[in-house]
């Protein structure tokens, strides 16, 4: 049995666990996830078909940071009694979403002869380092000491790129024949819709389309491209633009409201798409920007790169 764990499953944020448990599952392999509710009650705690889907009734993620915190929370106890029920000598798929999770898995590795494979995406507490919190601080201290105890008791350590293996290495005294590098992959139908419509769209008298999709948390700097705007505005050429912004996290709304009161009506604001709808508005773009700081560096990817 190969059980996959993360936070979201099959819901706006992540289609990349899907498609790994649906690739697993055409190759063979028995497939449980198990994953959270996330405050969305009409979702079933289980269901049973080709792929296993059990779910936490954590719950919801959306809010501010109180109210994330209480979802990954819920989820992490909820976890830690599903995991209890696990398989013995299951393979664990888990992500680093949220980090804490992991540990309960290494926590359990010994009784229940788990095989665990560590997917991080975030590097926490590393990440927060980035954002300027002190490493001298109670909880950046206790944080490391958890990642560095799970990094330790997992068998393969599975970064997102070379910069995150590098820094793992580094802080974490990683031998580098326990780490893989697997890349995020891009979202299979924006690629299948794009070459479908191997023309290039005749851009004469059409406005220049400007897409950025995805989460826009405190990792993802805002500054520049909220200068760049105030200057789209300010110039003759507004007229000839069109952004369109598709997403969600702390810097979103903080762009999205500083966007409104300025009145840039050339910017445009969407909840998550499905994956049907992105890959439309993915085709019919000119240009896709990816937003990212210099410090969070290794710590964390931007997810289209």
């Amino acid at each position: 049995m190969i059980y996959i764990i993360n936070q979201f499953y099959g819901q706006r944020r992540e289609h990349l666990k899907r498609e790994l448990a649906e690739y697993l599952f055409s190759c063979g392999f028995e497939v449980t996830v198990l994953t959270g509710k996330n405050g969305e009650k009409g979702l079933k705690k289980k269901e049973i078909s080709y792929i296993n889907i059990l779910r936490i009734s954590n719950s919801s993620f959306d809010g501010g940071i109180v109210k994330k915190l209480i979802s990954y929370i819920t989820f992490v106890i909820g976890a830690f009694f599903r995991i209890l029920f696990f398989e013995k000598g299951s393979i664990i798929v888990v992500s680093s979403q949220p980090f804490l999770v992991a540990r309960c898995v290494t926590l359990l590795k010994k009784m229940k002869r788990f095989r665990v494979l560590y997917n991080i995406q975030d590097l926490f507490p590393d990440i927060m380092y980035s954002k300027n919190i002190s490493k001298g601080t109670i909880v950046y201290r206790l944080m490391k000491r958890v990642q560095k105890k799970t990094i330790d008791n997992s068998d393969v350590v599975i970064t997102i790129s070379k910069s995150m293996a590098d820094l793992v290495m580094t802080r974490y005294s990683v031998n580098a024949s326990k780490l893989r590098i697997i890349e995020n992959w891009g979202n299979t139908k924006i690629e299948e819709e794009i070459k479908r419509r191997k023309k290039p769209r005749n851009a004469k008298g059409k406005r220049l389309r400007l897409i950025y999709a995805g989460n826009l948390g405190i990792s993802h700097e805002i500054d520049t491209i909220f200068e760049c705007l105030e200057l789209i505005s300010n110039s003759n050429i507004k007229h000839d633009v069109e952004f369109r912004i598709i997403g969600f996290g702390y810097n979103y709304n903080i762009l999205k409201s500083k966007c409104e009161s300025r009145c840039f009506g050339f910017v445009h604001f969407y909840d998550p798409l499905s994956d049907d709808e992105l890959a439309n508005v993915f085709a019919e773009s000119d240009l896709a920007l990816i937003i990212s700081t210099k410090t969070a560096r290794g710590s964390m990817v931007p997810s289209k790169f």
